[in-house]
């Protein structure tokens, strides 16, 4: 179901379907709404994640002299564009960082511990990432252009300005997406904004009294 649908079925059941400004905002909260119930869903059941995941390619640069100086690192490329947010489920800060193909993931480290990891004879030279303000950092990369990043994203609108494909530069969000693809999520996520934003009230019978003009 889209965004908008969503909220569209919200403004209705509040009586308020004709007021687009409300259902503007009910969009925003939509978003924060979703992401509440989805980390609390998956971090009871995280074999779950996979049915709610998106996979966005990142284009890559090298990192300037100047800033490799900064932070004292030997990093070679780092993404041209910030990460989005994504949701944390999982002691993974993603599901998977790697070739834009999805079959070379790149291991998690921090500009301390590559220090000492880049002499391993065993994993010195292997692929690794870091990330810092939001950016990630490739080590022992000099060639690729693009990285693959998979995970739960907090807010799917963002989406819009990412590829989901290599090859074609296909959005991977639009207005006619499904925001939420689960029917029992949806559902939820509309009534707890009725129950807890809106906090509907029944709706109370006119009872008409009848008297007798004569008394």
């Amino acid at each position: 179901m889209t965004l908008a649908k969503i909220a569209e079925i919200i403004a209705e059941r509040a009586g308020r379907q004709f007021d687009l400004p409300f259902q503007k905002e009910l969009k925003d909260l939509i978003v924060i709404t979703r992401a509440r119930v989805l980390t609390n869903s998956l971090s009871k059941n995280p074999a779950n994640k996979k049915y709610y995941t998106n996979s966005i390619i990142l284009n890559l640069e090298e990192v300037s002299k100047d800033e490799c100086d900064t932070l004292e690192c030997k990093c070679l490329l780092k993404t041209t564009t910030k990460v989005p947010k994504s949701l944390r489920v999982g002691g993974n800060l993603y599901d998977y960082v790697g070739s834009p193909g999805g079959h070379r993931p790149f291991g998690w480290t921090t500009f301390g511990a590559e220090q000492f990891m880049a002499a391993s004879k065993y994993v010195g030279k292997r692929e690794r990432y870091t990330q810092v303000n939001d950016y990630i950092y490739i080590f022992n990369d000099k060639t690729s252009e693009k990285i693959r990043i998979e995970d739960v994203f907090a807010d799917p609108r963002i989406l819009a300005n990412f590829s989901c494909s290599a090859e074609e530069k296909i959005p991977c969000y639009s207005e006619t997406s499904d925001f939420i693809a689960d029917e029992a999520v949806t559902q939820v996520v509309i009534d707890s904004i009725l129950s807890t934003f809106i906090r509907l009230q029944p709706i109370e019978e006119k009872i008409e009294i009848k008297t007798d003009k004569n008394v």
